[in-house]
C-alpha cells in the first residue's frame, strides 16, 4: 500500500511524525479490511506488517508506550481466537 511506502520513506528521512501518521492512516484502512474478513490471512498478514513498522518507528522516536501498544496488537493477530494471553 502506498501509505506504507510513504511511511517507510518518511522514517528513512527522519520525519518520524510523518511516518507515524502514514502508518496510522494505513492501519485504519487495514483494520477495517481485516475486520470485515477475519479469515483472510493476507489482510491479517498485511496488518501485522504495518503494526511492526509502526512499532519500529515508535522505538526510533523513543515512544516506548506506543511501541508496546503496536507490539501487543501485532502479537494478538498471531493468537488463535479465544486464546488471549493472561
Amino acid at each position: 500500500m502506498a501509505l506504507d511506502q510513504q511511511g517507510d520513506l518518511q522514517g528513512a528521512q527522519g520525519d518520524l511524525a510523518g511516518a507515524f501518521k502514514s502508518y496510522r492512516d494505513s492501519l485504519e484502512i487495514r483494520e477495517k479490511l481485516a475486520g470485515q474478513d477475519p479469515n483472510n490471512t493476507g489482510w491479517q498478514r498485511d496488518l501485522s506488517i504495518v503494526y511492526e513498522r509502526s512499532r519500529r518507528c515508535a522505538v526510533r522516536a523513543s515512544d516506548l508506550a506506543g511501541a508496546l501498544k503496536s507490539y501487543r496488537a501485532e502479537v494478538a493477530l498471531q493468537e488463535p481466537p479465544g486464546e488471549a494471553r493472561p
